[in-house]
């Protein structure tokens, strides 16, 4: 069992201050610093607590058979051959639903408390169709919509595929709800809700950080932050993947979310890659009205400076917090890294990021976001299996939301949702969209390393589905939680320094620096392109303004020192196409100021991730969800041909039932994708016998349906056909080479491995002679290069598990 460890450490950032100072806090209090002070929103928050550290077991869908290392091995199926004659031996569903508060009915809590429920000042404004057939991009162009005294941003993908015109309304003197009654009056306006405000669905409390296995996909008993796991408690991932067919197509799964870090290496390979648009071309490749939008796009598009209502979406889909690159490497991160984890099944990532604080996501963005998903697959073919929906709120349920989740079924889409944190009960105080009763939508609670409920996790047995590993889950983080910054004058001296958040990377620039004072644009010299600039803190700038000024000026990094004594931290607000950025010293800037005035002066900086400790321990309903989300895709790779509803139902139907989930979820217990690929539990995936003999029933692990002497689960462990008698893992022939060598040759099926054995009598003992032969269909040859041909030889052929 092959084992990597990886480090991780919690993230220190600050919130940004006017000077780009930011007090001291810690990691886990810059996240839920949009929250603070308002105990009732507590379930409405991300599900994570910091910690931790692990390491994987490194198993692949797509190398389950030479990875694979668990439990006891089968029997091997085996052929000996002796000198040129051949012998052939063979070895031994959820309640009514709960729609809750109306679009114009606040939640159960003070008027002034609202604004944690909703965006103030905003609504979501459907129209009423006109009659004529024009798409809704046409008539948003052609309507004339008279109110001058709101700000209005068009929900393009949204708009489509409703056939009418939806738009985000904002008024800068009007509250939501007398907005509400207003705009409701208005004959042209067909439906408005307030743009609710869902959010991330993680924990609050932050734990120490270590390094543990991902108990979640093989629970060995291991101890993760001083808690002991009960061996056996996970989703049976290691014991699925031997049983999953060939990977035909990849599937992707929707990750809407605070975006996903796209360049982590455990992520990178497995992006979704838009195959209609030309990275960088600054025009709509594709025709789907989004520009650059390369592996998902930003419905948010307010991550820089700060929330603006005017700011338009755009292509970048980097993470701003790091929830959603957690979410993605829960569910699909890719395996075949020499350090790193692994994901519930392989998939591609679609990022669509609908936070514009890493806290909470405006309902317009997420449901912006969910539509292009559902475009994407319904006019251009993208296989979207799952949108992951780790967040929620107890706002009430949305009539746009509703549709829109009904919209993802109707294209083949299941919506996995985070059932929230709050410890308490959903069947009471609904949590949207979890608590949306859809055929397509699978709400998730989290389970432990012993197979309980956390005490976070919230619970419906009317109202949640199942339960799946939420708590000291390690998963992806940004590479910017972690970076390395250095910074030195050749020759001469190396400054301390430390990185900026988000800043660019680089693992070397050698460049002549220049003052350009406290960074206003008239202060960067005319020579500073292609070189680095000098910016002290202060002068009313924040630091990304500062950043931004160097880039616009042609520098091609920045180094920001102090304006009083001491160190300090600094943060670019937000990821984007930053330049590489570092902070110093007062007193190592003045030196540097000094050097200048001297003559030229040069500097090496270097600000790069540390990639091998881009991953924490996170808990929360929102990690429960992404390895649901990854095996709902898994079960899609088994039955393409499955219903949404289908898909849910196996994992539904299959659960390892538990008396800790007994009256707490519809199910009554924890994901189990072993069960889930094997309903009858006889060693056959019920989609391989399916495919043979279109039913559960004529095949078990002791059936020899074609009477040849191979057992039917010996059969599907070689790849032969079950139902051919002379389709079986054989030598098909074996010749003695002039040179005394000996070739052998066999029938091989796609996916598989072998290896082979020699022994000097047939009943002697048979020594591994070569392994780990990756299958060359139709056959395999393979050469023994022993040249002794003076007494017989025996060989046998096995799969190489």
């Amino acid at each position: 069992m092959k084992r990597f460890f990886l480090r991780g450490s919690c993230k220190t950032s600050f919130p940004d201050g006017r000077d780009g100072s930011r007090p001291s806090k810690n990691a886990n209090q810059r996240r839920f610093s949009a929250l603070e002070g308002r105990p009732s929103c507590r379930p409405l928050m991300f599900c994570k607590r910091l910690s931790g550290v692990a390491h994987d077991v490194a198993f692949s869908p797509g190398n389950l058979h030479r990875l694979y290392r668990a439990g006891t091995q089968p029997p091997a199926i085996a052929l000996r051959l002796a000198a040129a004659i051949i012998f052939c031996l063979a070895a031994t569903g959820i309640a009514a639903d709960t729609v809750g508060r109306s679009e114009l009915e606040p939640p159960d809590t003070p008027a002034h408390d609202n604004r944690i429920f909703w965006v103030e000042g905003e609504l979501l404004v459907q129209y009423r169709d006109t009659p004529s057939r024009q798409t809704a991009s046409m008539r948003a162009a052609t309507r004339t919509i008279p109110d001058t005294t709101v700000q209005r941003r068009n929900l393009r993908a949204l708009s489509h595929l409703n056939s009418r015109r939806i738009d985000v309304v904002r008024s800068p003197d009007r509250g939501t709800l007398e907005l509400m009654a207003e705009y409701a009056q208005r004959p042209d306006v067909e439906f408005v809700t307030p743009n609710y405000r869902r959010h991330i669905q993680r924990s609050l409390i932050p734990e120490a950080t270590r390094f543990y296995e991902q108990w979640g996909l093989l629970n060995t008993g291991q101890t993760v932050n001083a808690f002991t796991g009960t061996p056996g408690a996970d989703i049976g991932a290691t014991r699925a993947w031997p049983m999953s067919r060939s990977i035909a197509r990849e599937y992707v799964i929707a990750v809407i979310d605070t975006g996903v870090d796209y360049r982590h290496p455990d992520l990178m390979a497995g992006m979704w890659r838009n195959p209609g648009e030309q990275p960088g071309s600054g025009t709509d490749d594709d025709g789907n009205d989004y520009i650059d939008d390369i592996h998902g796009y930003d419905f948010s598009g307010t991550s820089l400076p700060a929330h603006n209502f005017s700011r338009p979406p755009g292509p970048d889909p980097m993470d701003v917090d790091g929830h959603g690159t957690h979410i993605a490497g829960i569910a699909a991160a890719v395996a075949d890294q020499a350090s790193g984890i692994v994901g519930v099944t392989s998939a591609r990532i679609m990022a669509l990021k609908a936070s514009p604080d890493g806290s909470s996501i405006p309902l317009a963005d997420s449901l912006e976001a969910m539509a292009y998903a559902i475009m994407m697959k319904r006019d251009y073919g993208v296989p979207v299996a799952v949108i992951n929906a780790s967040y929620g709120g107890v706002g009430g349920s949305n009539r746009l939301e509703r549709d829109m989740i009904i919209e993802a079924g109707d294209a083949g889409i299941v919506v996995c949702a985070a059932a929230g944190n709050s410890g308490s009960n959903n069947d009471q105080r609904p949590f949207y969209p979890a608590s949306y009763n859809l055929p397509n939508l699978i709400a998730v609670t989290g389970s432990t390393s012993r197979d309980e409920r956390p005490s976070f996790a919230n619970y419906g047995v009317n109202s949640v589905h199942l339960a799946a590993p939420g708590k000291d889950i390690i998963s992806t983080v940004p590479l910017w939680y972690h970076t390395r910054a250095t910074l030195e004058q050749p020759g001469e001296r190396e400054f301390n320094t430390t990185g900026i958040e988000f800043s660019g990377f680089t693992n070397s620039l050698t460049a002549i620096v220049m003052d350009c004072g406290v960074g206003e644009p008239h202060q960067f010299p005319n020579r500073i392109r292609g070189k680095i600039a000098l910016i002290e803190r202060g002068g009313g700038l924040y630091f990304h303004e500062k950043v931004r000024h160097a880039m616009e000026a042609g520098a091609i990094a920045a180094i920001i020192y102090n304006h009083q004594s001491g160190s300090f931290s600094a943060t670019l607000v937000g990821p984007s196409d930053w330049i590489p950025a570092l902070a110093i010293s007062r007193d190592d800037g003045q030196a540097l100021r000094e050097a200048i005035q001297s003559g030229t002066t040069m500097l090496t900086l270097s600000h790069e991730p540390v990639s091998d400790q881009a991953y924490d321990v996170w808990n929360g309903t929102s990690m429960a969800t992404a390895f649901v989300s990854g095996a709902v895709t898994f079960m899609a790779y088994q039955f393409p041909d499955d219903t949404p509803e289908q898909r849910i139902a196996r994992l539904v139907e299959t659960v390892e039932p538990l008396p800790s989930f007994e009256h707490r979820v519809s199910s009554g217990g924890r994901l189990n994708m072993q069960r889930a690929i094997d309903r009858d539990a006889d060693r056959l995936p019920d989609w391989w016998e399916i495919k043979w003999v279109g039913d559960l029933e004529t095949m078990n692990d002791t059936t020899d349906t074609a009477g040849n002497g191979f057992l039917d689960w010996q059969e599907y462990r070689a790849g032969t056909d079950p139902t051919d008698p002379n389709d079986a893992l054989q030598l098909m022939d074996a010749k003695v080479l002039p040179c005394g060598a000996r070739r052998l040759r066999w029938a091989s099926v796609a996916d598989r491995s072998y290896r082979v054995a020699r022994a000097n009598a047939i009943d002697g003992e048979f020594k591994q002679i070569a392994s780990d032969l990756p299958a060359t269909p139709p056959y395999n040859t393979w050469t023994d290069s022993d040249g002794n041909t003076k007494h017989p030889v025996f060989y046998r052929v096995e799969l190489d598990d």
